[in-house]
């Protein structure tokens, strides 16, 4: 028995010793040698992303075995990349095409191992962006620089599509500052800013998350305005300057308000340039012209009143009026004392403080123009006045005892907060003309 297991183990042996000397070459012999290749593993799962005037062809390496080299064909041009340089450490293939016209191709891609042995080939197609694609491309342009009261400007655009674009300014300093602009926003604001400026803005554009490259289209350049073009508001039928509840201001015991004001037609009956009257009680107060005439009344129960004239159409007068609860009222014209009269506490209105109508009755409407809206928390001394007539009122919002101050020299749009910063009014149906 022990004789047997002995001449089957010494059988099994030599079958095994005789099966390990024929290897896989030898198999592949068999079939070569009637003709059939030897393919080596290749690059499956390929996909390939756009870029300008190249791309990059992306391949899974699960299935390369032993291959070595790499071409990639495409018209009359074959490329050959070494298969270890282009493993990146995620385990695939990356393999750029450079210098490529904008247009379609159709890119075969083979592997080879280090005998010559190829692997069957893959085709993949993909396209490459050129300086058509890019002409075709609509860049973000800036439609309209509009300057603000603050110093600052808002820049408009156009509703051209991005993916960013980037807008290069010179500040207030004369130092270029660059900003990266994305979801395409109507308007950009830039704080700081330097009159007839140099503006560029260049539009980036990927066509396809998986992109390559961005498109980059030509800068498009501009200046900032030179000068800020003065405005000024007209006031006519259904229109008016809103500044808010009258309760807003705490106006009960003593005010001066200062503006300057322009008829271009003297109506008969009242024309308000500036009022919070409410009546039944009379209460609040009201700047007005009527027929040639201008008048200053508050409401305390009855109405208290003073006047001055003539007024004439096309002409601006500096106006000033002062309120002093149980003493009494003053009105000044081009900064000289022109009327006063005596008041009691003026009876608390129901409506809002409006200039250009009456926020009571809409018919009593300016025909005409409104500046320099100014409303101070005390009386305001004769001298004072005609001090701020003569420096054209121009204040910083900082004096002591300025409630609010509105210079309306310039369109800044349908909503204006005051020199203060305390204040917006807003504009409904007004038109600004040029000075």
């Amino acid at each position: 028995m022990k004789r047997i297991i002995e001449l089957i183990a010494g059988l099994t042996f030599l079958s095994v010793a005789v099966a390990g000397c024929y290897g896989i070459d030898d198999t592949q012999k068999e079939w070569t040698s009637k003709g059939e290749k030897i393919y080596v593993g290749k690059l499956d799962s390929l996909k390939v992303r756009s870029g300008v005037n190249r791309v990059e062809i992306i391949g899974d390496t699960r299935y390369l075995r032993s291959a070595t080299e790499c071409t990639v064909s495409y018209d009359d041009t074959t490329v050959v990349f070494s298969v270890s340089e282009i493993i990146g450490d995620d385990g695939k293939a990356r393999m750029l095409i450079d210098n490529l016209e904008g247009g379609s191709y159709y890119f075969d891609v083979m592997t080879y191992d280090a005998a010559g042995n190829k692997s069957i080939p893959s085709q993949v197609y993909g396209v490459a962006y050129g300086i058509k694609d890019i002409l075709k491309e609509t860049p973000k342009r800036i439609t309209t620089f509009i300057p603000k009261y603050d110093g600052s400007v808002d820049v408009e655009w156009n509703e051209a599509s991005s993916t960013f674009y980037r807008l290069t300014w010179e500040n207030a300093d004369g130092i270029i500052e660059t900003m990266d602009i994305y979801d395409s926003p109507a308007k950009t604001n830039l704080r700081s800013w330097k009159k007839g400026g140099k503006v560029t803005v260049q539009t980036f554009i990927k066509k396809s998350k998986e992109d390559l490259d961005f498109l980059t289209l030509e800068p498009v350049e501009y200046a900032f305005p030179t000068e800020i073009e003065e405005s000024i508001p007209r006031f006519g039928k259904d229109s008016y300057m809103n500044l808010g509840p009258y309760s807003d201001w705490d106006m009960g015991d003593t005010f001066t308000i200062e503006l300057r004001a322009r008829y271009t037609e003297l109506a008969p009956g009242d024309q308000c340039i500036i009022s919070c009257e409410s009546a039944n009680p009379s209460a609040g107060m009201m700047l007005r012209g009527s027929g040639s005439k201008l008048q200053f009344y508050v409401g305390d129960g009855g109405w208290r009143g003073v006047s001055f004239s003539p007024l004439s159409v096309g002409v601006w007068y500096d106006i000033a009026i002062t309120y002093q609860a149980n003493v009494g009222i003053a009105l000044y014209v081009n900064g000289e004392l022109k009327s006063t009269g005596k008041c009691g506490r003026m009876n608390t209105p129901t409506s809002r403080l409006q200039v250009g109508t009456s926020p009571y009755y809409s018919s009593r409407y300016m025909r005409g123009d409104v500046q320099h809206v100014t409303i101070w928390r005390d009386v305001r001394t004769a001298e004072q006045i005609k001090a701020d007539v003569e420096q054209g009122y121009n204040f910083t919002g900082a004096e002591d005892g300025l409630k609010a101050y509105w210079p309306m020299t310039v369109n800044w749009g349908d909503q204006l907060p005051d020199q203060t910063g305390k204040h917006v009014a807003e504009f409904a149906n007004v038109t600004w003309i040029k000075k």
